[in-house]
């Protein structure tokens, strides 16, 4: 039994080396000698995990718990291997099962909220991470999740707040950095998410969220060609993403250059072809080159893959507002406000539509709501 348990050690510390491959090989060997040792059907389940076989990885703690239904921590490493599998119901199942072996876990209320914000169950996360801080009101992570979950809501104010209390701890924590530059933004901040965009720079080039996100500022803040050399840095390191492309396509139609725009939206639909953000913009640019039935297709195409999103029926109602084709143009935009109001307050102003202003039913479709 010494070599077994020997065999047992070096799968650890291979494990701990981050040689996964050699640690599997390790634990293999302990359990073709000691098919019940549940601590190696753990260390064979950990590795496979860390070499993203998660499917083998839950099967493999589930041997270990067949012979230690106790022990937590198989529990958690299975919740842990079935949450990167994208399985969020049965990993929360897998954490009740060790919280309720362990109830001081506070961690596990962590991993918890975490699974449940990915099945977009928002409220209940919330109510996880606040767990989290009844035990240790330090823990930044569960902060910057909190953070994470307020912004989905689009209570800016709050979200902000959990950014700053976990930057209060760890203040150079690149992910905290990068939430906090992402509600900024989204409450109309942008020079301040770009000095935020700015120092995480500093801290990590490489990573291609970063850029592409400080371009996109730069775009609202009418910086265009710093916009672009910023998305092109982000393409460099991930050239496959499409809401890369598409921002760039965005930015290259601010400045006018619609057909360079066009050919951005078509590598963004090579590499998604469902992004109907991608295909409403493209239908957009099109319009502005008089490409009119492209563009309606293009709009047709974005309800297709989503039907509730409703800019492109808004934009739709523009394409024949431009053509003169007045009551189709007034029927997308009627269809767009009732579902919406928020267009309506965008008509108000919105020189698009120049071409309905003197129109009594658009003036009149303004009014009503």
């Amino acid at each position: 039994m010494e070599a077994v348990e020997e065999l047992f050690q070096e799968g650890m510390r291979a494990f701990e080396s981050q040689e996964y491959e050699t640690g599997l090989a390790c634990f293999e060997k302990v359990l073709e000698v000691a098919p019940h040792n549940a601590y190696a059907w753990d260390g064979r389940g950990l590795c496979l995990a860390y070499l993203h076989r998660y499917s083998e990885a839950v099967d493999s703690f589930d041997r270990a718990i067949e012979f230690e239904v106790n022990e937590s921590r198989f529990w958690i490493n299975r919740g842990m291997a079935l949450e990167e599998n994208g399985d969020f119901e049965k990993a929360i199942a897998s954490y009740d099962r060790a919280l309720a072996i362990q109830p001081d876990l506070y961690e596990l209320w962590n991993n918890r909220g975490t699974a449940l914000f990915l099945l977009g169950r928002l409220n209940e996360a919330i109510a996880n991470f606040e767990k989290v801080l009844e035990f240790n009101p330090d823990h930044y992570r569960a902060l910057n999740n909190q953070g994470k979950v307020f912004t989905n809501l689009g209570r800016y104010n709050r979200a902000l707040a959990c950014y700053n209390k976990a930057l209060a701890i760890e203040p150079e924590q690149q992910e905290i950095l990068f939430g906090k530059a992402v509600v900024l933004a989204a409450m109309g901040r942008q020079e301040a998410a770009l000095a935020i965009y700015n120092k995480i720079i500093e801290i990590n080039s490489n990573d291609d969220r970063i850029w592409i996100n400080r371009g996109i500022v730069l775009s609202r803040l009418e910086r265009y060609q710093e916009s672009l050399d910023s998305l092109d840095r982000g393409l460099e390191i991930n050239p496959n993403d499409s809401h890369s492309w598409g921002n760039r396509g965005v930015t290259l139609r601010r400045m006018g250059r619609e057909q360079e725009a066009i050919a951005a939206y078509d590598r963004a639909i090579e590499c998604d072809p469902n992004n109907y953000e991608v295909w409403d913009n493209r239908g957009y640019a099109l319009v502005k080159l008089r490409r009119y039935r492209d563009a309606i297709a293009c709009f047709d195409k974005a309800l297709a893959i989503n039907g509730d999103r409703l800019n492109p029926i808004y934009n739709k109602g523009y394409c024949y507002a431009v053509q003169g084709k007045i009551k189709l143009a007034l029927e997308q935009l009627a269809l767009a406000f009732s579902r919406e109001p928020r267009f309506r307050e965008i008509a108000k102003t919105d020189p698009d539509l120049d071409p309905l202003r003197k129109n009594k039913r658009f003036q009149n479709l303004l009014k009503s709501g």
